[in-house]
């Protein structure tokens, strides 16, 4: 059974998704070739190219440059119960369906043409790195394929993430972390070897940087009241400045943050 909850970021009337300076016309598209409630989204890297997905279907849609000026062009996918979505650094878009009365979960990949079934693993996170994607299951299995759908590396949580994880990877798609229950857990992307596994506050969330490929913002309880920066290599920590933060992805060859709003991306400031 996958049941579905949509959330507003914004208030919709103040910050209409599709006046974002940046995914303005990416968005607009998504609206025009989904038409259906939107429930999740998914940003490509360089940011040229988002999905939506609701219920029962998936849009996906990408820039394109003319005569006056860029337009984005879209498709729209029959696909029911998409549960999460992550493209990788090739520009693929891998995509997570639940399970469902007598349909099976499973992890799909789609690079033009039709979404092709690449597994019957049903994740419930997704991030796309420069070799392929990770992707992790809800008893905290976590795998990397590469882009072609082959396992490069496997993993295995100390617990299953219960409440949900965070997977994200950095600006070179080297690294991959995972935020689950308060822990914090650092792997090389490609094989999964763990790098550090460690609880330096009741960690919320992570940021990684947009410059540097190794550094990171961690997010502390309670409601990300305090900040520590990290570096990965060294280990070295120490405290950030205390402001007011949104949970947002980094776009890596953007260079640029996205946070969800009304399940479309929008623009978000760096954190």
């Amino acid at each position: 059974m996958v049941l579905y909850a949509a959330s507003t970021s914004l208030p919709y009337l103040a910050s209409s998704p599709t006046a974002d300076p940046r995914f303005g016309e990416l968005n607009r598209c998504l609206i025009d070739s989904l038409q259906e409630p939107k429930v999740g989204f998914a940003a490509s890297a360089d940011g040229r190219g988002a999905c939506s997905y609701g219920a029962g279907a998936l849009a996906v849609c990408w820039l394109e440059k003319g005569d006056g000026g860029e337009r984005a062009a879209g498709r729209r996918f029959q696909l029911p119960g998409v549960t999460a979505a992550a493209f990788d650094f090739a520009g693929a878009l891998w995509l997570a369906t639940g399970r469902e009365a007598e349909r099976e979960g499973g992890l799909w990949r789609l690079h033009g043409g039709e979404p092709a079934r690449i597994g019957d693993i049903a994740p419930i996170a997704l991030s796309g790195h420069s070799h392929g994607v990770a992707a992790l299951d809800v008893a905290g299995r976590l795998l990397s394929l590469s882009g072609a759908g082959d396992a490069m590396g496997f993993a295995q949580l100390p617990s299953a993430p219960v409440g949900g994880a965070q997977l994200a990877s950095n600006s070179e798609g080297t690294l991959l972390s995972v935020v689950a229950g308060t822990g914090l857990f650092l792997f090389r992307a490609q094989d999964l070897r763990l790098l550090r596994a460690e609880g330096p506050c009741q960690v919320e969330y992570l940021w990684w940087s947009a410059v540097e490929a190794s550094r990171a913002l961690v997010s502390c309880a309670p409601r990300g009241s305090w900040a520590l920066l990290l570096q990965v290599e060294s280990g070295e920590k120490e405290a950030a400045p205390r402001r007011q933060r949104t949970e947002s992805a980094l776009l890596p060859k953007a260079g640029i943050y996205v946070h969800a709003c009304e399940g479309l991306p929008c623009s978000a400031p760096e954190p």
